[in-house]
Order: structure tokens, then sequence, then C-alpha cells
């Protein structure tokens, strides 16, 4: 049970690590539905999960997931200032 446990939290986490990875390297525009779909595995990840290093994934993801939010949002509002 330890094993499935922790291995379904870390499958979990994986999506938003992609997505967040994958957004820094190219800062496409990304749908935020996606993101309410894999943001929530993060945190029971973060909460649940008996591995400390499982615990730090869906930390960075959770966050990777905030400050992509927090960054499309700035640079939505500097485009519409110099519209």
């Amino acid at each position: 049970m330890y094993l499935v446990k922790n291995g379904v939290m870390l499958v979990a986490t994986l999506p938003s690590l992609f997505y967040f990875v994958k957004y820094t390297i190219d800062f496409a525009v990304q749908e935020n539905f996606l993101w309410y779909f894999i943001g929530p595995p993060n945190i029971f990840s973060l909460l649940f999960c008996d591995i400390f290093p499982i615990q730090v994934l869906g930390f960075l993801g959770c966050s990777g997931g905030l400050l992509r939010f927090y960054i499309s949002r700035q640079i939505r509002k500097e485009s519409l200032r110099y519209i």
C-alpha cells in the first residue's frame, strides 16, 4: 500500500512539472483550464505523501503553477497598457 500510494502521488506531480518547464523554456500561451486540472493533485502529494522528495515535487508543482499564473497575468497587463 505504501508503494502504491507514493507511486500515484509521484505520477500526479509529473504533468504539472512538465508543463511548467515547457512554459519557462518558451513562455508559450497555455490554457488556464489545464492548470486548474493538473494543479490539485500537487496539493495532495504535498500533504499526504510519506516521501520527502515527492513532497518537494508537489511543492514545486504548486509554486510553478502560481508563478506561471502571475507571470502570464503581468504580461497580459503590460500588453494591454500599450494597446
